[in-house]
């Protein structure tokens, strides 16, 4: 199967504007998933739909993907039966955070998926211990550095690992032109 693209600029903005809605629905979906997937603890969770993030980064760019992170988190914190604004506050500092890192990592460390995805993952759970540290302002949590490190590096890594196997499929269609 092959993507013909029509020099109509109205059909490609089209078409892109579909495949991001589709990205979008799909980490929302991945988002509900993993919530079912028992981790360690009670704060854990691997962050599957972090792999339409990081493939939205690598197919579409750093301003569709910051579109789109923040769509699935404020859509998805609506959704959920346990919604608090603390709850959306801490989503967004370590999804910002997580951005940041990624979108930087992307562009000086040449486009490696599975690295960019690592820092993300790390950064993301710092960014989330920083706005839990402000609101509470208990120290005692930074105990919890290590493992948020570790388990940073090791989400990290699998959802690199996938986003990558998504990347390079998904790239035999010449999306960079869209």
């Amino acid at each position: 199967m092959s993507i013909i693209f029509s020099s109509n600029k109205e059909i490609k903005n089209i078409y892109r504007f579909t495949l991001l809605s589709i990205l979008l629905s799909c980490g929302i979906i991945l988002h509900f998933i993993d919530l079912n997937i028992p981790v360690g603890g009670f704060m854990l969770k691997i962050g599957l739909s972090n792999i339409i993030i990081v493939c939205s980064l690598f197919l579409f760019g750093w301003l569709d993907t910051v579109v789109i992170s923040l769509l699935k988190i404020t859509i998805t914190s609506l959704l959920e039966p346990n919604f608090t604004g603390i709850t959306l506050l801490i989503s967004m500092g370590g999804a910002v955070l997580s951005l940041i890192i990624m979108i930087i990592s992307k562009y000086f460390i040449k486009n490696n998926i599975i690295l960019t995805s690592c820092l993300g993952g790390v950064f993301h759970n710092f960014g989330q211990l920083l706005i839990v540290l402000i609101i509470t302002r208990v120290i005692l949590l930074l105990y919890y550095t290590p493992l948020l490190f570790i388990f940073g590096i090791i989400t990290g890594y699998v959802i690199g690992k996938i986003s990558n196997l998504i990347y390079l499929y998904l790239s035999k269609f010449n999306m960079r032109k869209l």
